[in-house]
Order: structure tokens, then sequence, then C-alpha cells
């Protein structure tokens, strides 16, 4: 029998003996027309730089965000504030909605969307969903091929004498700032790690972590990390 999701295809794999699926290559175990389209697929992805819409989990992200900024701002001294000062206040002292895990900079937000919009329209197109758990705790989850993960977009901090040194000489100064002080790079990292069920509590978890560098940004990777995350389910669905 076929396997079908979205525009994946993989082949009945009941005809296949245990130890032949662990050798195979998962990406092997899609029909060739699958795999034909997958691969075109796979080179076409790419994020756009300017995008005509933002994938309401986005919005929503961005709102919270902006709320969550003017709230402390006006409630950093909540604690100490009386009853009166409370009503009066422009803006409502509530505790945080979850909204999308990214964790960067102001500098490099509009990127993070960008990847983040990419991402989420690509899961969509293989037959997968992205959505956000209630609660406090920001999350991202994706179910894919009967599998859920959790994912996290953070922006890598180094040490500001670290990143001075990568740049040359005169291009920036440290000033008065600690050399050990930790800064945003401008450098992301993105992580997705399986959400086990209760039979599979005790198992572990290997993240796949995708690191950006100066030449190898997040962008160039849309491809590949779908690609590896594909292989991750495959091989959980047939071994």
């Amino acid at each position: 029998m076929v396997w079908r999701h979205g525009f994946i295809e993989l082949k009945d794999m009941s005809n296949y003996p245990i130890n032949q699926l662990k050798e195979l290559d998962a990406i092997e175990l899609l029909m060739p027309e699958s795999m034909t389209k997958f691969n075109q697929w796979r080179k076409d992805i790419q994020t756009v730089k300017h995008n005509k819409y933002l994938h309401p989990l986005i919005l929503e992200y961005q709102d919270e965000i902006a709320y969550r900024n003017a709230r402390d701002e006006e409630h950093q001294f909540y604690k100490e504030i009386d009853s009166y000062s409370q009503r009066i206040s422009k803006v409502e002292n509530r505790k945080n909605k979850a909204v999308l895990f990214i964790d960067v900079s102001e500098k490099q937000a509009n990127r993070a969307y960008r990847i983040m919009n990419r991402l989420i329209d690509a899961v969509s197109e293989l037959g997968g969903s992205v959505s956000v758990c209630a609660g406090e705790q920001d999350n991202i989850r994706i179910r894919l091929l009967n599998h859920e993960y959790s994912v996290s977009l953070i922006e890598i901090m180094v040490k500001r004498r670290s990143l001075l040194s990568k740049l040359q000489a005169g291009s920036m100064t440290a000033g008065l700032c600690p050399m050990y002080e930790k800064i945003p790079s401008g450098l992301f990292k993105m992580e997705f790690t399986e959400i086990l069920g209760y039979a599979s509590r005790n198992k572990t978890v290997q993240p796949l972590c995708f690191n950006e560098t100066l030449d190898h940004s997040l962008e160039k990777q849309i491809g590949e990390i779908l690609t590896d995350f594909l292989k991750g389910s495959f091989r959980k669905n047939c071994c």
C-alpha cells in the first residue's frame, strides 16, 4: 500500500525487511514521481525577501511582543504600584500569552519572520501543520508524518570580545562596554526536538540543530532542514 502525505508518496514498506529498510537512505523510500517532485521542490524552496503576507501565527507573535514591551515599560515597578495607579494604567498588566518561540534581537526580527513564514508554508505544503499550545510559555509545534516536534528559532549570543575579533579593525568600537558581555551575533539557530508519547517517555531524544555561519544563512538551509526533518520522520515510520 502506498502511503501519501501532501505531495509525498512513500513506497509500500511492508515489502521490505527491517534490515533493508535500516540500510536505505530514507529519501529512497519515496515513489519515483514523488522523488522527482520533492527534489525540484527542495531546489525551488527559498525565503522570499519581501513577503506579501505573514502567517496569522506570526501576526499574533508581533502583537504579543508589542504588548509585552509596552506592559513591561509601564509596569516595571508594578509590585509597588497601588490599586489606584493600576486602574488608571493605559496598558493592562496581564500574564504572557504563548506565541511562537522566536527569540531574536529587534534588528533581526524581520529576517526571523521571513524564515519562519517560509518554514510554516513549507510544512503545510508537505501535508503537516504548525501550531502554538495555549499557556504562558512560548512554543512552536510541528506535526508531520504522524510525529510531533517542538521547534525554536533563536539568535545566538556571543561575547563582545569574540564578535569584535571577527570584524575588521575599526569597524566597531568597544567603548566602555565589558568585553565579556554577551550580545546578539546576528546569526540564528533553529532546533527541532521530537515530542514523545507516554509509551516512549523514557527514550532519549536527539534534537536536530541547524546553526548559521557568516556564509551559510538559514535562508539557504531551508531545503536542507526539511530534507533532514523528513528523513528522520521516514525512519521513525518505517523502523
